[in-house]
């Protein structure tokens, strides 16, 4: 991967994952609710992080790269993009407002009918550095077939 290619992409992941967190902030202002009982912001949440990279390789239609460097280009936005993100959540959830967590992280298993005693921790959402990280690495799956089709969808198109 070329400097030029790595410079891009580290910028549009970053680009991507402020814009990410801003999103969060939003509606953590707005309406903390929606975060945990709606889909709304999971599905705007989502489309941008699905649309953003779509734009960004859309953007400079007229260069033409290998599927190799729109594969790497894309992937490495979107690992950033999800890493920054993650710090993000683990300072929000942890550091900053732990009565979140404590408030909404009971919902799964109030949706599923269980006794709320010593065993059901196992549904009860966590925000800690092992779990984020965890959640980070099996995020990556799917940013791996995404950067794939969108690269493959690019070079079909030129």
């Amino acid at each position: 991967m070329l400097l030029v290619h790595k410079k891009y992409a580290l910028y549009n992941g970053f680009l991507l994952g402020l814009i990410l967190c801003i999103l969060t902030l939003f509606f953590y202002f707005l309406y903390p609710k929606i975060l945990f009982e709606t889909t709304s912001y999971s599905t705007i949440f989502i489309f941008i992080f699905l649309l953003f990279p779509i734009l960004m390789i859309f953007k400079n239609f007229d260069i033409i790269y290998t599927f190799k460097e729109y594969f790497s280009i894309v992937f490495v936005v979107l690992s950033v993009s999800s890493l920054i993100y993650s710090f993000f959540i683990i300072l929000l959830y942890n550091i900053l407002e732990n009565n979140v967590v404590g408030i909404y992280g009971l919902l799964p298993s109030v949706f599923f009918d269980l006794k709320l005693d010593d065993d059901s921790n196992y549904f009860i959402h966590s925000f800690t550095i092992l779990s984020q990280l965890n959640s980070y690495v099996f995020w990556l799956m799917p940013c791996i077939l995404y950067s794939a089709l969108i690269s493959l969808f690019k070079k079909i198109i030129q």
